[in-house]
This record gives C-alpha cells, structure tokens and sequence, in this order.
C-alpha cells in the first residue's frame, strides 16, 4: 500500500484528495502547512508527496528547500493556484518534482500522474544514521527511536546535542548523537554503560545510553536553568564556592568510576532554578585532534601537549571555568590556537585575588592549585578540593 502525503491549507482540497487516493487503495497523510508536512514527511516516510505552494507558516517552496538540505528524494507533485512556478528555479529545476498542476485539476487525472509516479519506486529516503553522519548539524524536525529532535543546542567534533520531545509522551530530553564510526567500539559502549549507572545529584540525570541503529547516543534530563556562561555575577562568593563543591563532588563520584570528563567548560555547568550546579556532557573520548579555538580555552597543560588526562585534568578545566566566572575574564587569551595551547601547557596562572581585589586570597588560592600546571602539585582528587572549599565555606 502506497502512502501520499497531501500538503495544503485549503482544508476542503486536502479532504476531496484523501477520497481520491483513499478510494484507490492508498494511505494518506494530511498537513494544513509546510512545518507540519516536514515533521509528518519525516515520521511517516511517505511515498509521494502532493504540495502546495501557497501555505502559511512555511511555503512550498520552503519545504523542496528544506527537502534537499536534508537530503530526501521523495517524489513531489505539486498543485497550485500559482501560475508562475516553472520560473523559480529552486522548485523548476528540484528533481523531486515530477508534475505541475494547477489547482482545478481534475483529481482523477491527479490520482493517474500520482499512480505513474509511484510505480517508478523513486523514493530514496536516507536514514537517520546516513543524515547523521552526513549533516548532524541540519537535524531538526527528524525522528529517531520515539523522539522528534527539535533544536540543535550544542556540538562538537564528534557529537551533536538536540532538544527533543519523546513523541508519545511530549517530554523534554537532550539527545547526545555520536557520528563517526570510531565511536561504536564495544569500550565505548562499556562506557557509556558505566556512566549510565554513576549517580550523583549533581551529574545530569542520564535517562538512557548505549549504541542503537549503529549509533551512540545520550538521552538526558532536560533541567530548566541557566549555564554558567549565560548567568550574571550575581552570587556571593560563598554561593559560588558551594557550586564548585557541588561540581567536584559530581566529578569525584564519575572518578570513583574511572570515569573522565575531559571537556568542562561553562557551557556544560548548569546553574538549576533552584541555585544547584549540575555537571553534563561527557565527552568519553581523549581530545580530537581538531580543536575549536573556544574549547581549548578550557584544556588542562595535559590534553595541549597530547597526554591522556586522568582526574587532575579535570580539576584543572574546572578551575579555568570558575577562574572565569569569578574575574570576568579567561586566564590566557590569544587569537591563535597554536600560541593558546602552549599558554595553557606553561605559562602561569596569575592568582584571581590580583585582578579583582574584591576576592578573596582563600578562595583564589584554591583556584591557584586547581590550575597548576604540573598535575603532581593539583589537588589530587576531587575529594580533597571538597575539603577545602568546605573549609572555605564553614570559615568565609
């Protein structure tokens, strides 16, 4: 059986078509516009598609545009009341549109061209994972394993994070999407299965994980709040003592596990609407050999001179993130990478304390040894730099 997805916002069209092709023996599908007719054409993978182009919200034009960008070949047909479309070049010359009718066609004639359309087999929908590993960038409004990816909000060398809402259910998540192939080895899978299972209060609650349709994914809590990229100097520097223990203390429990972040930055703390720090997005990989100038920022001296990072490199990239927040400003800045990494592998950090009076040398000395740069003289674990910011806290 055939399924025909009609896409128009003329209600009483999309009715007299659905008789048509319903009386043929085929299955449709309806939209009342382009964003709609999106989201349906990627549920449901129709076998052709009867567009309009005249529509609110999201044109047909819009919608071939949309098509090609992520890479669909299903066959349209489109019927309009425009009598100029074989002069737009983006519908005229699409190889997906096969026919043009206007809108007083009888649909008989329309069912017969839709018939011969079909009986060529032309769809070549890509899969999930073809698109994935093709444009992950350029995945929103499509479906996987129960979820409609709504909005790319995070990505990387070698992953993608999406907003997306479990389509029965209509409940946030973010998805992680790993896409490159490196990253299907029984190891990762080990341990991203070891990760799943650290519980912390101030870990991102991991709902799900493991390699599904031959790709890695992530399925995490979506909690409501602010990263600490985006939240203004607003808190004590009692407050942000305690977001640090709360950070350490998620470090330390992935620790216990051998588990490593390997790329914190303030993009990946957030700050909840009830003022508590969570830790996300692991990156369960040592460092791509291509780095973001913006992400090497946060890189301990180790993983800039291309050394497998334990749990003092962690520790390290925290320290830049809270160096940050407190000062206003990074440690080292420069607009070259290559002279950013080697200012990240030796020059000193100069102590918070000294570029903002205000702060105080307790609380900067801390930061000071987080950010050593020989990890033999950092704390050594979390543990003990929960010691200390306790201190802090039960003394400043």
């Amino acid at each position: 059986m055939h399924k025909v997805l009609i896409v128009d916002d003329n209600e009483n069209f999309r009715e007299a078509c659905t008789d048509v092709f319903l009386d043929n023996g085929c299955q449709t599908i309806t939209a009342e516009n382009g964003s709609d007719g999106l989201l349906k054409m990627q549920k449901y993978n129709p076998d052709l598609i009867v567009l309009d182009v005249c529509m609110p919200k999201q044109n047909g034009r819009d919608f071939i545009i949309r098509m090609q960008e992520i890479k669909c070949n299903i066959p349209v047909i489109i019927v309009s009341g425009s009598t100029n479309l074989k002069e737009d070049p983006e519908i005229y010359f699409c190889k997906q549109v096969k026919s043009f009718f206007p809108k007083d066609i009888q649909l008989g004639e329309l069912y017969q061209k839709a018939e011969q359309v079909m009986a060529k087999g032309e769809k070549t929908q890509f899969s999930f994972r073809e698109r994935l590993m093709s444009h992950p960038k350029k995945l929103d409004g499509a479906f996987w394993s129960g979820y409609r990816l709504e909005k790319l909000v995070g990505y990387s060398e070698s992953t993608v994070v999406y907003r997306a809402y479990h389509t029965g259910l209509d409940i946030p998540v973010l998805l992680k999407l790993w896409y490159k192939s490196e990253f299907l080895s029984p190891k990762f899978s080990h341990d991203i299965n070891t990760l799943i299972n650290v519980k912390n209060p101030y870990l991102a609650s991991i709902l799900n994980g493991g390699i599904k349709d031959d790709i890695a994914f992530l399925l995490l809590s979506d909690v409501p709040g602010k990263t600490l990229e985006k939240i203004s100097h607003e808190f004590s520097y009692l407050q942000i003592a305690e977001f640090m223990r709360q950070i350490a203390t998620g470090l330390q429990a992935a620790h216990d596990e051998s588990i490593f972040h390997g790329n914190i930055k303030p993009t990946n703390i957030l700050i909840s609407q009830e003022n508590k720090a969570l830790l996300f997005d692991f990156s369960l990989q040592q460092l791509s050999k291509k780095v973001r100038l913006k992400d090497a920022q946060y890189l301990s001296p180790e993983q800039c001179l291309g050394v497998p990072i334990d749990q003092r490199g962690d520790i390290y990239s925290m320290g830049v993130c809270f160096f940050e927040f407190l000062t206003g400003q990074l440690p080292f800045q420069s607009e070259s990478l290559e002279n950013l990494l080697l200012m990240q592998a030796i020059r000193p950090v100069t102590p918070p304390h000294k570029l903002q009076k205000k702060i105080p040398e307790n609380l900067s000395a801390i930061i000071c040894r987080m950010m050593e740069k020989s990890p033999k003289k950092r704390y050594p674990s979390a543990s003990e730099l929960i010691d200390d910011l306790r201190l802090y806290i039960n003394t400043g």
